[in-house]
């Protein structure tokens, strides 16, 4: 048998006493908050920064310096130099707006032009001023905004609904508007390819990522406007995966599941067949306008010059007529229309190039979808209300003005979906 000595026993004792006292006290004691201000940076300017998403929690060091504090991420650097004093939309230091506050226009006092809500994302020029009320934001379209620094935090909120307001006309923009100031008035810059909602003293409202801009338009835009065919289609493409990419312009992101997202169309690689067929029978085209005394019908007679080439020209004024060229479908991309600038008596009528080229994306019940805004590269679905209705026969389009009227008396705000022909808005 081993003995032990009691005072070796009484050592180990206040030990093992000592260990839990401090184990307790590390427990029960908070973690010491950072003492650095922290902010969202926008990885595309964080050089160097392997993998993640488009945003990375950052603290700002007291010389300037920005460093990560996500795991796994690691990064130091700067801002760039033009950022520190102009914000600018998705670039630098970024905060998420915790409640609702004013947004004004140009500086602290200017007019109010509208509202951010809960969930934005605002991009700021540099850190947050300690002694400021109203902190600089970049505006969707450009330009710079201004709101309450106390509305702003880290914490990510999930992005307030929103739905436009009561009996307002949606249309594309651009849109011109201006804003009344002290010193008169100032233009305002709504996001281009995005839906502005006009009510009926002209007030247009836009909302965009949480930002919801409100100014008076000084003309009432038709619902869809010619520089409307350039704005880039909502498309989806196929990943490496098996699942899907959402691009809106040159941007992309991932599709949350490997399920079809809702909302988009497949694109019918038949549908150019049907264009075809009805070019080679000398057949017309119907499209639907809007006019002051409600939809209309504008029927286009295809007088060939080869199976393929010639022109559309009016049915009710022969002088006016659009030159055409079709081209079949090839691999990943659907089949095309070239519709050149409108002519009079075979002379340009515009002083620009108003030419379209359509991608024929769908086609039945006696109707076909023509998308003038430009697909990304082996683009499989589109966003049906992007593309206008093109008819095969009076009867139809007929069909679709009624409906087309019924739908815009219930529902205004849908009049920038409704597959509109756009009008050509250049200068004689």
């Amino acid at each position: 048998m081993v003995s032990v000595a009691p005072h070796r026993m009484r050592g180990s004792a206040w030990s093992l006493l000592l260990i839990l006292l401090l184990s307790l006290a590390c427990r029960r004691g908070p973690v010491a908050p950072s003492s650095h201000p922290r902010y969202w940076l926008h990885t595309v300017d964080a050089p160097g920064l392997v993998g993640g998403g488009d945003l990375l929690l950052v603290e700002l060091l007291p010389e300037g310096r920005l460093r990560s504090v996500e795991p796994g991420r690691p990064f130091e650097g700067r801002l760039p130099p033009e950022l520190a004093t102009t914000p600018k939309w998705g670039r630098g230091l970024a905060l998420y707006v915790q409640r609702a506050a004013d947004l004004h226009y140009l500086r602290p006092d200017g007019p109010l032009v509208g509202r951010v809500l809960p969930g934005a994302l605002v991009s700021l020029a540099g850190p947050l001023p300690r002694d400021s009320q109203a902190v600089g934001v970049a505006l969707p379209a450009g330009g710079i905004g201004y709101v309450d620094a106390a509305a702003l935090g880290v914490p990510a909120l999930p992005e307030t609904s929103w739905t436009p307001p009561p009996g307002a006309r949606s249309a594309l923009s651009p849109v011109q508007a201006t804003v009344e100031d002290k010193d008169g008035g100032d233009s305002l810059y709504f996001a281009s390819c995005e839906p502005v909602f006009i009510d009926g003293t002209r007030l247009a409202t836009q909302h965009l990522g949480g930002f919801e801009l409100r100014a008076r338009v000084t003309s009432l835009p038709l619902p869809v406007a010619f520089s409307s065919t350039t704005c880039p289609a909502t498309a989806l493409t196929s990943n490496e995966s098996g699942g899907w990419w959402v691009w809106s312009g040159t941007r992309r992101r991932a599709a949350p599941s490997s399920d079809r997202p809702p909302g988009f169309v497949r694109i019918d690689d038949a549908a150019g067949d049907v264009v075809s067929e009805a070019l080679r029978r000398k057949g017309s085209f119907s499209w639907l306008r809007e006019q002051g005394s409600g939809v209309a019908c504008e029927a286009w007679r295809f007088h060939a010059q080869s199976d393929s080439t010639g022109e559309l020209v009016r049915e009710s004024d022969p002088r006016l007529s659009h030159p055409i060229a079709f081209r079949r479908a090839f691999p990943e991309h659907p089949a095309t229309l070239f519709v050149g600038s409108l002519e009079l008596d075979h002379h340009s009528f515009f002083k620009c190039d108003c030419s379209v080229e359509y991608s024929i994306v769908g086609a039945k019940d006696g109707e076909v979808a023509m998308l003038a805004r430009p697909l990304p590269i082996q683009a499989i679905a589109y966003v049906p209300g992007e593309a206008e209705r093109w008819f095969l026969s009076a009867d139809a389009c007929e069909k679709a003005r009624k409906q087309t009227e019924e739908t815009l008396a219930r529902d205004p705000a849908k009049a920038a979906s409704l597959g509109f022909h756009a009008y050509e808005l250049a200068e004689p």
